[in-house]
């Protein structure tokens, strides 16, 4: 599972539920990778990620859900590449799914 942050936020305000350090075999210096999520409590918004190894991105991340938090973290799934070659694009995974 990978880690996010915002991109020109404080450490301490990242909503990421997962705060590991990078995954085996990622590069600390390798090109950044965003995540850009289509819909859920989180659409629209960009996040700067940690790279799988290889330079892949994460299949799957997760997020505090904001407005339910009681209820654990939002998974989103990626879905494939956005315009940009350093972006993708996340899907909220829906339960059951």
């Amino acid at each position: 599972m990978g880690t996010a942050e915002r991109p020109n936020e404080p450490l301490s305000r990242m909503i990421a539920a997962s705060t590991g350090p990078p995954a085996p075999g990622a590069v600390a210096d390798s090109p950044p990778v965003y995540a850009f999520l289509d819909d859920g409590p989180h659409k629209g918004e960009t996040l700067r990620i940690t790279a799988e190894r290889g330079g892949a991105p994460p299949r799957e991340i997760e997020l505090a859900d904001p407005a339910a938090p009681e209820f654990g973290p939002v998974t989103y799934l990626l879905l494939g590449p956005h315009q940009n070659d350093e972006w993708w694009i996340y899907r909220r995974a829906r339960p059951g799914s």
